[in-house]
């Protein structure tokens, strides 16, 4: 049975001579503890040696573990559109847009929601994802434009109308 390229996990093990088979082998043994080698017998038998010895090389090695999708960042800092839509009084987003106004972080949106359901007798579900949406609701849906302070969770994030917005970016 004969080895092909293409059969190969690592192909430029082919291209290696015996003499430098074994130094490579000898070099990765060491770190497993097995015993080196003088030299291979055939090339085959010294790249099927190094393709088992690299395997297990690899199985020791920590995996990374990519876990759900990517969060995206979260950066606040958008324009007003040209006029703003009318908000229910009492509603959560007329309660976050009050919040908003004087300044807040996620977290205290976060609080809102959970005490917006409670209120309602309702479960709390998804409060994270559900304040990041009512923040990113009242700039696109409701036109009004968003500006942050700071970094981290101790971002601070304000609504703004298109005065307060053309206000602040006067001073920048």
């Amino acid at each position: 049975m004969s080895l092909s390229e293409s059969t190969l996990v690592r192909p430029e093990l082919a291209n290696l001579t015996l003499p430098q088979m074994a130094e490579r082998y000898n070099a990765s043994a060491a770190l497993l503890g097995k015993p080196p080698v003088n030299r291979f017998s055939d090339k085959q038998t010294g790249i099927k040696r190094l393709e088992v010895l690299f395997k297990d090389i690899e199985a020791l090695a920590p995996k990374t573990v990519k876990v759900g999708r990517s969060k995206r960042q979260k950066i606040f800092t958008y324009p007003p559109a040209e006029s703003l839509k009318e908000i229910v009084p009492g509603s959560l987003r007329a309660q976050g847009r009050d919040m908003l106004l004087k300044g807040a972080t996620l977290k205290q949106i976060e609080a809102l929601i959970h005490d917006f359901d409670r209120t309602r007798g309702k479960p709390t579900t998804r409060a994270a994802e559900r304040a990041y949406g009512l923040v990113r609701l009242l700039h696109t849906y409701v036109g009004y434009a968003l500006r942050e302070e700071g970094s981290g969770d101790n971002k601070v994030i304000f609504v703004l109308n298109r005065e307060e917005w053309l206000a602040w970016k006067a001073t920048r």
